[in-house]
């Protein structure tokens, strides 16, 4: 059964001008333990999103007002439409790539057409564009998750959201990739400014940390 949670974007708070090579020990934890905690919660990560901010025009220093707007959006449509959403999210800046975002996100599937509909609208909104590139806002299902209103988290699945975790927190270092038994090879995530990867809250360290406390705040 879900768990009711709200949310926002969570995680720890950067400096908004601080820069970064590469995500940090706690970051990675974060990341992998969010995805995990989401099938607990009945919210499994059943989409892996890609947002190409270098073609919607922005700089690299200013697409962390972006992430945090696609998360607001993205909680309160959800549920206004009667679900739940969770996500973990990391920034990268990739040679010819720019800066983008890779997003893995529980959309109930019943939501999943009109919710990209609805990102795409929000976004040229703010922007105060009519249309863009192509390949600016790309999808892709996570293999094995469930179509249903249960959501269940097969084996299948779950091989396939740690591989799509282990691609989120690839920018860390060998050791870490080592340390944690990711399934992607590290690779460097260039130059970041302010925060660089966090969860949504209902699957952050203080909801994980409850649950395994036996408590149940929501």
């Amino acid at each position: 059964m879900a768990v009711s949670a709200k949310a926002s974007w969570g995680g720890p708070r950067n400096r908004a001008d601080r820069k970064s090579e590469r995500l940090t020990t706690g970051q990675v934890e974060l990341l992998t333990g969010g995805a995990r905690h989401s099938c607990t919660i009945g919210l499994p990560l059943n989409r892996h999103i890609i947002v190409q901010f270098k073609l919607m025009g922005i700089a690299e220093r200013d697409t962390l007002p972006e992430v945090r707007h696609i998360l607001k959006k993205s909680g309160d449509w959800i549920a206004a439409n009667g679900g739940q959403f969770a996500a973990i999210w990391s920034r990268e800046v990739g040679p010819g790539k720019g800066a983008h975002l890779h997003l893995a996100a529980h959309i109930p599937h019943a939501l999943a057409r009109g919710y990209f509909r609805m990102l795409r609208r929000w976004l040229r909104l703010r922007l105060k564009v009519d249309r863009w590139q192509g390949g600016t806002i790309r999808t892709r299902r996570v293999v094995g998750a469930g179509r249903g209103s249960e959501m269940a988290c097969s084996n299948l699945y779950a091989a396939n959201l740690w591989k799509v975790a282990s691609y989120l927190a690839k920018g860390s270092s060998p050791a870490l990739v080592d340390a944690y038994g990711l399934t992607h090879d590290y690779e460097p995530g260039g130059i970041v400014t302010g925060k660089r990867a966090g969860t949504t809250q209902n699957i952050g360290r203080g909801a994980r940390s409850l649950i395994n406390q036996g408590k149940n705040r929501f």
